[in-house]
């Protein structure tokens, strides 16, 4: 959208400055040659011929221009000149009349720019025509109307785009920091008991014999001789006996 407008309003800016230059084309600005001396041979002032080409020096006319010769009626006449050389020596054998001067004004508008020269030819016995005598000028015209000077036309900056502004965020909810917990205590490691070393069960003690070493084993009794004899005999009387016999140690 905004290119659009830029673009409409320059576009509104280049028809105004053509309506401008046609308008000046149509309504340009009128100068008199000579200013308040006008178109003749001889200045009051000064008592001699206008100094045409130090007022011509001073001027800016452009196409669209209209240059005024004004001067008594059948006084003078205008004529152009094809060439600054025509125009130096008052060539009248190449020059063109524009008006014989029976009017006393005559209005010319250039068409295109360039150098223009006119004189007037009318003749005065025993000194020569008026342009020897003084009587021309030379204009310089410049093409079209001047350009005016065009600001730099700034393009709009568009308005920058703003991203979304997002919702805010709500704070976190605070956690109730507890005390803290004391680390444990070290756990002291019992050592393990020592295996219990099992003592070998005793084996029952026997009857030691009077007289025996104790812990030499006491050897076996040999049969006796008397064990045929035993053997009828009650069990407790034949322990009895044998016991007898183990003491003494037969």
């Amino acid at each position: 959208m905004a290119t659009t407008l830029f673009m409409g309003r320059k576009c509104c800016y280049v028809l105004c400055l053509i309506f401008i230059f046609f308008l000046q084309q149509t309504n340009g600005a009128t100068v008199q040659v000579g200013g308040a001396v006008g178109w003749t041979n001889f200045d009051l002032a000064t008592s001699g011929p206008p100094d045409y080409a130090t007022w011509a020096s001073t001027q800016s006319l452009t196409v669209g221009d209209t240059l005024v010769f004004t001067f008594p009626a059948q006084y003078h006449n205008v004529y152009s000149l094809p060439t600054e050389a025509a125009y130096g020596s008052c060539d009248q054998a190449v020059a063109t009349e524009l008006t014989d001067g029976t009017t006393g004004s005559y209005s010319w508008a250039p068409t295109k720019g360039g150098i223009y020269y006119f004189a007037c030819f009318k003749l005065v016995e025993g000194q020569g025509t008026h342009c020897e005598m003084g009587q021309k000028v030379a204009i310089v015209v410049k093409d079209g109307v001047a350009a005016p000077t065009i600001a730099p036309v700034v393009a709009p900056i568009p308005a920058p785009i703003l991203p979304p502004v997002a919702a805010p965020v709500p704070a976190p909810a605070l956690v109730p920091i507890s005390a803290p917990v004391p680390a444990p205590a070290p756990v002291t490691k019992t050592p393990a008991p020592a295996p219990v070393t099992k003592t070998p069960a005793l084996a029952p003690a026997s009857s030691v014999v009077p007289g025996s070493v104790v812990g030499v084993p006491v050897p076996a009794p040999t049969p006796h001789e008397n064990a045929g004899v035993l053997s009828s005999v009650p069990a407790w009387t034949a322990l009895f006996l044998l016991s007898a016999l183990v003491v003494l140690g037969i």
